[in-house]
């Protein structure tokens, strides 16, 4: 296996991600599976990279040897309507005059291809209601790199009138930003083949938090629950044993438990029932409780930069310390049993 720098084992960590790493060596000590995650992530990054080289290929294709007047002759295939009644709905945020008609609010995209941006085949971005766009942008000149200016639903298509040399710079745009993909795929996929030997060399962890399988949790699941910044509690122990249930988004960002014993004085499950986000460090597997508080370090990462910055509510020093206090605790009971 090749040598990374800094810089390139760092490329190796998703965007938006809030873990850090400079050696090959800090990405295997994030554990089998967050570097699992790390990798499905690349590959969702590195199907949407296909789709859009396909995409490219495709207006290639389409526009090879097309001027002007292929596009007229084309856009007689599609509609071009009239627009009778024009103006901005009560409901409207925007404020953005739109067609009122009742043939335009039906009308399907891909219906006004090369006439009218509304309901080209090729409008991108903007805003939109029903089938089309209100204000838009050239999808053909967006994939070539090229800033397109605004346009709306009933801005007539420049295609039909544009010059060859507009054409031309959008092939060769096209044509950039193909390439400019195809070396982001390759880089991408090396990654991924990087990761998938560096997955082979780790250890099984606790999965970081904020990158947890949808369904990391599942019913009948043994948990166990930091409960000690709650003051309504009315347990002692900083944490509490559980069973997953089926509840409140279950597997869709949530996690609903039974707790073995009443924790609270509340009416949900009689004081037994509780639910968290799915990216909160406070519910964990059994076994990834009884791993944290052996690897302290590892928690230490695992709370800190294993869940978003912005969770509200959360103190990972606080956090750290009622497991501080429980391998202390754990320390104690051990030698009174001796």
């Amino acid at each position: 296996m090749k040598s990374l720098n800094s810089s390139e084992v760092a490329a190796l960590i998703p965007q938006y991600w809030d873990v850090t790493a400079s050696t090959v060596e800090d990405v295997v000590f994030f554990g089998q599976i967050t570097i699992r995650e790390m990798i499905r992530s690349w590959r969702y990054t590195a199907n949407g990279l296909s789709s859009q080289i396909k995409d490219v290929d495709e207006k290639l294709a389409f526009l090879q040897g097309k001027g002007a007047a292929d596009i007229r002759e084309i856009a007689k295939q599609y509609e071009k309507p009239e627009f009778p009644h024009v103006g901005v709905p009560k409901d409207s945020w925007s404020r953005d005059p739109e067609p009122l008609d009742v043939a335009s609010i039906n009308r399907k995209r891909d219906a006004t291809t090369f006439n009218f941006c509304g309901w080209c085949k090729y409008a991108s971005d903007g805003t939109g209601r029903y089938s089309y766009m209100i204000t838009t942008s050239c999808g053909i000149k967006n994939a070539a790199g090229l800033r397109d200016e605004e346009r709306r639903f009933n801005t007539p298509c420049f295609f039909k009138e544009a010059p060859d040399k507009v054409f031309d710079e959008i092939r060769k745009g096209l044509a950039r930003e193909r390439e400019r993909l195809i070396e982001e795929k390759r880089a991408t996929d090396e990654k991924i083949k990087f990761l998938l030997v560096l997955e082979k060399r780790a250890e099984k962890k606790p999965a970081m938090p904020d990158h947890r399988p949808h369904d990391w949790f599942n019913v009948d699941d043994s948990v166990v629950c930091y409960v000690g910044k709650w003051k309504e509690r009315i347990v002692r122990d900083n944490f509490a044993t559980a069973k997953v249930i089926n509840g409140y988004r279950h597997h869709d960002g949530c996690v609903s438990v039974c707790y073995d014993e009443r924790v609270h004085g509340g009416e949900y499950l009689e004081g037994h029932g509780g639910g968290y986000g799915m990216s909160l460090p406070e519910v964990m597997h059994a076994w990834e409780f009884e791993y944290l508080l052996g690897h302290p370090d590892f928690a230490s990462l695992w709370s800190k930069k294993g869940t978003s910055k912005h969770l509200e509510g959360f103190d990972a020093e606080q956090f750290l310390g009622a497991f501080a206090r429980e391998v202390v605790r754990r320390g104690r009971e051990q030698k009174r049993s001796k």
